[in-house]
């Protein structure tokens, strides 16, 4: 019974913290959520990956299509424009759920989200499902409904979450 402390004020002394350990908390991975502005940059710059693929694509099937001399004659073009202008529509919608689904469900990165520096996780900050990255993405349809108030709302929510985010569990953070 020798070694313990004999009083109360000699229990507080061996208590103490050394100097050299900072007497703060170390903040680890603090979470920084995505401003508004970085996430339509990189929204801007998907879409226009992908309207650059489309339109590709659609006179490349024109061309295909058609005879050489008249397939991408304007005359010819004109009588199919409305078939043509349902053809982006579609193609772009088909290749906008594929693109947006399978980049954010295999890393949380689309191609203008890797540009600008942020990544969707999960609200609990695990990597968002194939599950939820779809959700996520028909969300958008939700979120430009009424005036694109779902997107606007990232401008006034404490995690800049949108609408879609909110559907999904889904948060924007910067990785950089």
């Amino acid at each position: 019974m020798d070694n313990f402390p004999q009083t109360l004020a000699e229990n507080n002394e061996s208590s103490k913290v050394p100097p050299d350990i900072p007497e703060e908390p170390i903040v680890v991975n603090e979470i920084k959520y995505a401003s508004f502005s970085r996430r339509f940059t990189a929204y801007t710059l998907d879409s226009l990956l992908l309207f650059v693929v489309t339109f590709v694509i659609i006179v490349l099937a024109i061309k295909i299509s058609g005879s050489q001399a008249d397939a991408l004659d304007p005359i010819n073009i004109l009588e199919k424009l409305d078939v043509i202008i349902w053809l982006v529509i579609a193609f772009n919608t088909i290749a906008s759920v594929g693109y947006f689904t399978i980049m954010i469900g295999s890393g949380g990165m689309t191609i203008g989200k890797r540009l600008v520096g942020i990544k969707v996780i999960a609200q609990d900050g695990s990597e968002v499902s194939y599950i939820k990255a779809f959700a996520r993405y028909t969300g958008y349809f939700v979120s430009a409904f009424f005036l694109y108030i779902g997107f606007l709302l990232a401008l006034i929510d404490s995690r800049h979450q949108t609408f879609h985010d909110k559907i999904a569990g889904t948060v924007v953070v910067e990785i950089d």
